[in-house]
Protein backbone atom coordinates (compact mmCIF):
# COMPACT_ATOMS: atom_id res chain seq x y z
CA UNK A 1 0.00 0.00 0.00
CA UNK A 2 1.50 3.51 -0.73
CA UNK A 3 -0.34 6.73 0.64
CA UNK A 4 0.22 9.83 -0.30
CA UNK A 5 1.27 12.97 2.34
CA UNK A 6 1.77 10.43 5.42
CA UNK A 7 4.96 11.78 6.47
CA UNK A 8 3.27 13.52 8.98
CA UNK A 9 0.87 10.98 9.90
CA UNK A 10 3.18 9.88 13.14
CA UNK A 11 0.82 7.33 14.38
CA UNK A 12 1.10 5.52 10.87
CA UNK A 13 2.65 2.11 10.86
CA UNK A 14 5.15 2.35 7.88
CA UNK A 15 7.93 -0.11 6.37
CA UNK A 16 9.51 2.90 4.43
CA UNK A 17 9.13 6.80 4.15
CA UNK A 18 10.08 8.34 0.55
CA UNK A 19 10.39 12.05 0.44
CA UNK A 20 9.98 13.94 -2.75
CA UNK A 21 12.00 17.10 -2.74
CA UNK A 22 10.83 20.16 -5.32
CA UNK A 23 14.10 21.38 -7.01
CA UNK A 24 12.33 24.80 -7.70
CA UNK A 25 11.92 25.19 -3.77
CA UNK A 26 13.25 22.81 -2.10
CA UNK A 27 13.37 24.30 1.44
CA UNK A 28 10.57 26.73 1.05
CA UNK A 29 12.42 29.30 2.24
CA UNK A 30 13.76 27.67 5.20
CA UNK A 31 10.46 27.85 7.38
CA UNK A 32 7.52 26.04 7.91
CA UNK A 33 3.77 26.69 7.46
CA UNK A 34 2.16 29.23 7.69
CA UNK A 35 5.60 31.64 7.11
CA UNK A 36 6.93 29.04 4.26
CA UNK A 37 5.75 25.94 2.56
CA UNK A 38 7.94 23.27 4.77
CA UNK A 39 5.47 20.95 7.15
CA UNK A 40 8.02 20.25 9.05
CA UNK A 41 11.79 21.23 10.17
CA UNK A 42 14.24 20.20 7.30
CA UNK A 43 16.06 18.18 9.69
CA UNK A 44 12.72 15.75 9.98
CA UNK A 45 14.52 14.10 6.81
CA UNK A 46 16.36 12.24 9.24
CA UNK A 47 13.37 9.51 9.49
CA UNK A 48 13.18 9.28 5.49
CA UNK A 49 14.42 6.46 4.45
CA UNK A 50 14.33 7.65 0.30
CA UNK A 51 14.57 10.94 -0.95
CA UNK A 52 13.53 12.11 -5.08
CA UNK A 53 14.44 14.93 -6.13
CA UNK A 54 11.63 16.24 -8.88
CA UNK A 55 11.86 18.85 -11.28
CA UNK A 56 15.69 18.79 -11.41
CA UNK A 57 14.97 19.46 -15.26
CA UNK A 58 13.87 23.54 -14.21
CA UNK A 59 16.82 24.31 -12.25
CA UNK A 60 20.30 24.80 -13.33
CA UNK A 61 22.71 21.72 -13.08
CA UNK A 62 24.96 23.83 -10.68
CA UNK A 63 22.19 23.94 -8.17
CA UNK A 64 20.65 20.53 -8.60
CA UNK A 65 24.26 19.48 -7.85
CA UNK A 66 24.26 21.72 -4.85
CA UNK A 67 21.54 19.97 -3.65
CA UNK A 68 22.27 16.41 -4.02
CA UNK A 69 25.97 17.63 -2.37
CA UNK A 70 23.59 18.87 0.92
CA UNK A 71 21.16 15.99 1.03
CA UNK A 72 23.84 13.37 1.10
CA UNK A 73 25.75 15.50 3.50
CA UNK A 74 22.88 16.11 6.14
CA UNK A 75 20.80 12.52 5.16
CA UNK A 76 23.16 9.48 4.65
CA UNK A 77 21.43 7.17 5.20
CA UNK A 78 18.35 7.67 2.97
CA UNK A 79 19.02 6.99 -0.80
CA UNK A 80 18.57 10.14 -3.26
CA UNK A 81 17.58 9.95 -6.84
CA UNK A 82 16.81 12.51 -9.35
CA UNK A 83 13.32 11.71 -11.07
CA UNK A 84 12.71 12.06 -14.60
CA UNK A 85 9.47 14.42 -15.78
CA UNK A 86 8.38 13.26 -19.37
CA UNK A 87 5.49 15.85 -21.09
CA UNK A 88 3.63 13.06 -23.36
CA UNK A 89 1.16 15.66 -24.47
CA UNK A 90 -2.54 16.62 -24.21
CA UNK A 91 -5.82 15.30 -24.28
CA UNK A 92 -8.87 17.20 -25.45
CA UNK A 93 -12.01 18.31 -23.67
CA UNK A 94 -13.90 15.64 -24.77
CA UNK A 95 -11.88 12.72 -23.84
CA UNK A 96 -12.07 11.22 -27.15
CA UNK A 97 -10.24 7.85 -26.61
CA UNK A 98 -7.84 9.44 -24.56
CA UNK A 99 -5.57 10.04 -26.93
CA UNK A 100 -2.63 12.43 -26.15
CA UNK A 101 -1.07 14.53 -29.05
CA UNK A 102 1.02 17.73 -29.95
CA UNK A 103 -0.55 20.77 -28.94
CA UNK A 104 0.68 22.29 -32.03
CA UNK A 105 1.52 26.31 -32.62
CA UNK A 106 -1.81 27.95 -31.61
CA UNK A 107 -1.44 30.37 -29.05
CA UNK A 108 -2.41 29.14 -25.83
CA UNK A 109 -3.83 30.04 -22.18
CA UNK A 110 -2.73 27.88 -18.98
CA UNK A 111 -4.41 28.05 -15.85
CA UNK A 112 -4.28 25.31 -12.58
CA UNK A 113 -4.76 25.06 -9.06
CA UNK A 114 -1.84 23.09 -8.12
CA UNK A 115 0.86 23.91 -5.31
CA UNK A 116 3.66 24.66 -7.56
CA UNK A 117 2.00 26.52 -10.58
CA UNK A 118 5.20 28.06 -11.91
CA UNK A 119 6.67 24.35 -12.32
CA UNK A 120 3.42 23.57 -14.84
CA UNK A 121 3.49 26.47 -16.43
CA UNK A 122 7.44 26.37 -17.40
CA UNK A 123 6.56 22.74 -19.09
CA UNK A 124 4.66 24.17 -21.93
CA UNK A 125 7.04 25.35 -24.17
CA UNK A 126 7.94 21.16 -24.42
CA UNK A 127 4.85 21.13 -26.16
CA UNK A 128 5.90 23.56 -28.87
CA UNK A 129 2.98 26.58 -28.17
CA UNK A 130 3.26 30.21 -27.69
CA UNK A 131 1.52 30.69 -23.95
CA UNK A 132 0.12 34.37 -23.67
CA UNK A 133 -1.97 34.07 -20.56
CA UNK A 134 -1.90 32.18 -17.17
CA UNK A 135 -3.80 31.92 -14.46
CA UNK A 136 -3.50 30.34 -11.23
CA UNK A 137 -5.75 29.49 -8.94
CA UNK A 138 -5.21 28.71 -5.01
CA UNK A 139 -4.09 24.79 -4.18
CA UNK A 140 -6.89 22.35 -4.42
CA UNK A 141 -9.33 25.25 -5.93
CA UNK A 142 -12.81 24.00 -6.04
CA UNK A 143 -13.89 25.56 -9.48
CA UNK A 144 -17.15 26.94 -10.56
CA UNK A 145 -18.91 27.39 -13.77
CA UNK A 146 -18.59 30.82 -13.43
CA UNK A 147 -14.42 30.62 -12.46
CA UNK A 148 -14.56 28.37 -16.14
CA UNK A 149 -16.30 30.85 -17.83
CA UNK A 150 -14.12 34.07 -16.84
CA UNK A 151 -11.21 31.72 -17.58
CA UNK A 152 -12.01 31.54 -21.04
CA UNK A 153 -12.84 35.43 -21.35
CA UNK A 154 -9.18 36.20 -20.03
CA UNK A 155 -7.85 33.57 -22.31
CA UNK A 156 -9.66 34.91 -25.23
CA UNK A 157 -9.19 38.97 -24.57
CA UNK A 158 -5.27 37.64 -24.68
CA UNK A 159 -5.72 36.14 -27.70
CA UNK A 160 -5.50 32.56 -26.89
CA UNK A 161 -7.07 30.02 -28.88
CA UNK A 162 -6.78 26.69 -26.73
CA UNK A 163 -6.58 26.24 -23.00
CA UNK A 164 -4.28 23.93 -21.15
CA UNK A 165 -4.44 23.03 -17.55
CA UNK A 166 -3.18 19.91 -15.21
CA UNK A 167 -5.17 15.98 -15.10
CA UNK A 168 -5.55 17.12 -11.50
CA UNK A 169 -7.28 20.18 -12.70
CA UNK A 170 -9.40 18.46 -15.29
CA UNK A 171 -11.17 15.95 -12.46
CA UNK A 172 -12.60 18.82 -10.67
CA UNK A 173 -13.38 20.65 -14.41
CA UNK A 174 -15.13 17.59 -15.99
CA UNK A 175 -18.37 17.90 -14.47
CA UNK A 176 -18.56 21.66 -14.93
CA UNK A 177 -21.23 22.20 -17.77
CA UNK A 178 -19.99 23.44 -20.80
CA UNK A 179 -16.49 22.00 -20.11
CA UNK A 180 -16.51 20.19 -23.11
CA UNK A 181 -18.34 22.34 -25.54
CA UNK A 182 -17.47 25.87 -25.43
CA UNK A 183 -14.57 27.46 -26.62
CA UNK A 184 -11.74 28.50 -25.95
CA UNK A 185 -11.73 24.22 -25.62
CA UNK A 186 -9.51 23.12 -22.35
CA UNK A 187 -7.20 20.10 -22.45
CA UNK A 188 -5.07 18.40 -20.55
CA UNK A 189 -1.34 18.13 -20.52
CA UNK A 190 0.18 14.90 -19.34
CA UNK A 191 2.83 14.61 -17.49
CA UNK A 192 4.67 11.36 -16.35
CA UNK A 193 7.48 11.28 -13.49
CA UNK A 194 9.57 8.11 -13.19
CA UNK A 195 11.33 7.20 -10.53
CA UNK A 196 13.17 4.35 -9.44
CA UNK A 197 10.46 3.40 -7.00
CA UNK A 198 10.92 -0.48 -7.59
CA UNK A 199 14.53 0.34 -5.85
CA UNK A 200 13.14 1.76 -3.02
CA UNK A 201 10.25 -1.03 -2.16
CA UNK A 202 12.79 -3.46 -2.45
CA UNK A 203 14.43 -1.89 0.12
CA UNK A 204 11.78 -1.44 2.29
CA UNK A 205 11.19 -5.06 1.33
CA UNK A 206 14.80 -6.39 2.38
CA UNK A 207 14.92 -4.32 5.40
CA UNK A 208 11.97 -6.47 7.16
CA UNK A 209 12.37 -9.68 4.92
CA UNK A 210 14.70 -11.86 7.84
CA UNK A 211 11.02 -11.45 9.86
CA UNK A 212 12.54 -8.49 12.27
CA UNK A 213 10.65 -5.18 13.06
CA UNK A 214 10.70 -2.43 10.65
CA UNK A 215 12.72 0.46 11.11
CA UNK A 216 9.46 2.33 12.63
Amino acid sequence: MILDDGFQHRRLHRDSDVVLIDATRPFGGGRCLPAGWLREPVDALERADAIVITRGDQVSSGALRELRSFLAERFPHASCDVARRVVEGVRGSDGSGGEFASAGAEPVGAFCAIGNPDAFFATLPELGVEVVWTRAFRDHHAYSVDDLAAVRRAARAAGARRLLTTEKDGVKLEPLAGFSTEEPRVEQVRIRVEFPVEKILDRAAGETSDGGTPRR
